[in-house]
C-alpha cells in the first residue's frame, strides 16, 4: 500500500495548529516508517489522520488512490493503540477474531489462518483461552498484534505500542513486529519517542519539527532488513541513532 500526503494541515478548536502545511509525501510501498518528535508535536495526529480517525483541517491523504476510511473498512488497515485496547470479557482468542465478526461473513475463512497467526506473534493455544486480566502486558500487546493482522491488512499504523513494557521486552516485540513486517511484506508506519527504536524497527524515519508540526528530516536507515543483537551495536546504526538525535535537538 502506497500513502500518500499532500499539502496537510490540522487544527484544533480553530486556534491550535497541529500541522502546519506537510507537503505532498509518500510513504509505503512495503517499507518501515517511524515518525519521532517531541511530546505533543503532532506525531498520533498525524498518525490518525493517515488512519482515517480523523479528518485533517486542509489537505488530503490517500491510500493506494483511495480513503482511509474505505481501506479501514475493507479490513485493509489496522490500527495498534498505546494500550492493547482488549475486551476483558473475552477471552484472547476472542478478542484477536472480533475484526472478522464485525466484518460479517469472513470468520470461517480466516479461522484457517488462526493457528499460524499465534505462532506469528508467539502466542500459545493456552493464552488464547485466557482473558485479558490473566495475561501480562506483553501478552495482552501480542494478542493485540494478532487481532491487528487476522484481517491481513496492507497497513499497519501503531502509535506507541511498548511505551509501557520493560527495555527487555519492548526490544523482544521490536524484533517480533520488525519480523512480522517483513515475511508479510505489509506497509507499517510507527510513531515513537524513542530514538534506537525508531531505527532498530524502520526503514527510514521522521523528525517532526515542534507546534505546529512539519518535517524537517528524512532520515533513510541503511541497515540489513534483519536487525538482531549485532547490528544494534555497530557503528553504522549508532551514526543513524546519532543523526536523528542530531535532528530532533535542532528543532526543539
Amino acid at each position: 500500500m502506497v500513502i500518500e500526503i499532500t499539502s496537510l494541515s490540522h487544527t484544533f478548536n480553530g486556534s491550535h495548529e497541529a500541522l502546519l502545511n506537510i507537503p505532498r509525501l509518500t510513504l509505503g510501498n512495503r517499507s518501515f516508517v517511524s515518525i519521532v518528535g517531541s511530546s505533543g508535536s503532532g506525531k498520533s495526529t498525524l498518525l490518525r489522520i493517515i488512519a482515517g480517525l480523523l479528518s485533517p483541517t486542509a489537505g488530503h491523504v490517500s491510500l493506494d488512490g483511495h480513503s482511509p476510511q474505505q481501506k479501514r473498512d475493507a479490513g485493509e488497515l489496522a490500527f495498534i493503540f498505546q494500550s492493547p485496547t482488549l475486551l476483558p470479557w473475552r477471552t484472547a482468542m476472542q478478542n484477536i477474531v472480533l475484526p472478522c465478526e464485525l466484518q460479517g461473513g469472513r470468520l470461517s475463512r480466516r479461522q484457517q489462518d488462526v493457528h499460524g497467526l499465534l505462532s506469528l506473534v508467539g502466542l500459545s493455544e493456552d493464552d488464547t483461552r485466557k482473558r485479558p486480566a490473566q495475561l501480562s502486558g506483553g501478552m495482552q500487546m501480542r494478542v493485540s498484534l494478532a487481532r491487528s493482522l487476522i484481517t491481513r491488512p496492507e497497513l499497519m499504523l501503531m502509535d506507541e505500542p511498548f511505551a509501557a513494557l520493560d527495555d527487555i521486552l519492548r526490544i523482544q516485540l521490536q524484533d517480533e513486529v520488525r519480523r512480522i513486517h517483513c515475511e508479510q511484506k505489509i506497509a507499517s508506519v510507527l510513531v515513537t519517542h524513542n530514538i534506537r527504536e525508531a531505527v532498530a524497527m524502520s526503514d527510514r524515519v521522521l523528525v517532526l519539527g515542534d507546534k505546529p508540526a512539519q518535517i524537517t528530516t528524512d532520515v533513510t536507515v541503511a541497515l540489513p532488513a534483519e536487525r538482531d543483537s549485532d547490528v544494534r551495536r555497530s557503528r553504522e546504526f549508532q551514526g543513524i541513532v546519532n543523526q536523528v538525535t542530531d535532528a530532533l535537538y535542532q528543532v526543539v
